[in-house]
């Protein structure tokens, strides 16, 4: 085979791939939608295994054309925070209400009949903080990387610095790592 088959193999692999992650962000834009009760989620709830679902939308990301739709991704993406692995049924709080509040015995009956269990909440919380952090820089460096994005005089410096001529003030385009943040993977 030729170089030249080998390119539309390259491009048609690439075609499908793309084709797969836009169905993966479609489908967990519409799982969002109508999320379970609660405020954890086991990660088995999840129509996608959840760093298919982050990898996904970082390549949707990396190669937007629009700001705008760079910026909902990225939201939409943090959902991702509250499904953990291990929590079993959906973490939820006893429902309180105002007249509740009066009587500590109602609260507390009501907190005994939920089993609910504040230690879990707090190492629930703790994962979910540290996984929203790691897929907002996941979003961040995908945004940077993206070169449909960059502000006109980060592209034009850009382009002739790719030619050999360097801009006259030392930031002119944004340097990144090469390495993603995805290398270093989800709690």
């Amino acid at each position: 085979m030729s170089g030249r088959t080998y390119g539309f193999i390259r491009q048609a692999k690439e075609a499908q791939r793309r084709k797969e992650e836009a169905k993966i962000v479609g489908t967990f834009c519409e799982f969002v939608q109508n999320p379970p009760s609660g405020i954890f989620h086991d990660e088995k709830c999840l129509p996608y295994p959840k760093l298919a679902i982050l990898g996904a939308f970082v390549n949707s990301i990396a190669n937007s054309e629009s700001r705008a739709e760079i910026k909902a991704s990225s939201i939409v993406v943090l959902a991702l925070a509250h499904y953990q692995e291990g929590v079993g049924e959906s973490f939820t709080m006893p429902h309180i209400t105002e007249a509740d509040l009066n009587d500590a015995a109602a609260i507390n009956s009501k907190f005994d009949a939920s089993q609910f269990d504040p230690k879990k909440l707090v190492v629930l919380t703790e994962k979910a903080r540290d996984d929203a952090h790691f897929i907002a820089d996941c979003c961040r460096f995908a945004a940077e990387k993206n070169p449909h994005v960059l502000p006109f005089h980060k592209k034009f410096w850009l382009r002739f610095r790719q030619q050999g001529i360097h801009s006259p003030f030392h930031d002119g385009y944004i340097e990144v790592s090469s390495t993603p943040p995805l290398a270093a993977g989800l709690s």
